[in-house]
C-alpha cells in the first residue's frame, strides 16, 4: 500500500473487508447444530454464541449508520428491539440463534 492514493488504499481495505464478510457467511451457512454447540476458543462460549454476538453487533452497527445517515442522532443509540437473552434462546436449536443472510454489496450509484 506504499505510494498509493488514499482512495486506492481505502478500496483495498474495503475489498478485504468484503472478502472477510463473505468468508464468514460461507462458513456460518455450512455450520450444523453440532458445530453451533461446539465450544469456541472463548471460555464458556459456543460457536453459536460467537456467531450470535457477531450478528447482533452487526445489526447494531447497521441501525447506527442508518440513523446517522438520516441525521437522527437519538435513534442511533436506541435499540430497535430488545436484545435476545440466553434464557430466551435456551431450548431452541442453535441454528435458529442467528440468521446467516448473504452479504450485500453496497451500490455505487
Amino acid at each position: 500500500m506504499i505510494n498509493e492514493t488514499p482512495q486506492a488504499e481505502a478500496e483495498q481495505v474495503r475489498a478485504g473487508i468484503r472478502e472477510s464478510h463473505a468468508r464468514l457467511h460461507r462458513t456460518a451457512a455450512q455450520a450444523d447444530d453440532a458445530t453451533m454447540r461446539r465450544p469456541s476458543r472463548l471460555p464458556s462460549w459456543t460457536v453459536g454464541h460467537v456467531l450470535t454476538h457477531l450478528a447482533r453487533n452487526a445489526d447494531s452497527v447497521v441501525r447506527r449508520l442508518e440513523a446517522l445517515s438520516a441525521q437522527n442522532w437519538s435513534s442511533s443509540i436506541r435499540m430497535a428491539e430488545p436484545p435476545r437473552s440466553n434464557k430466551e434462546l435456551h431450548g431452541k436449536p442453535p441454528r435458529s440463534w442467528t440468521t446467516c443472510a448473504p452479504p450485500t454489496t453496497p451500490s455505487t450509484s
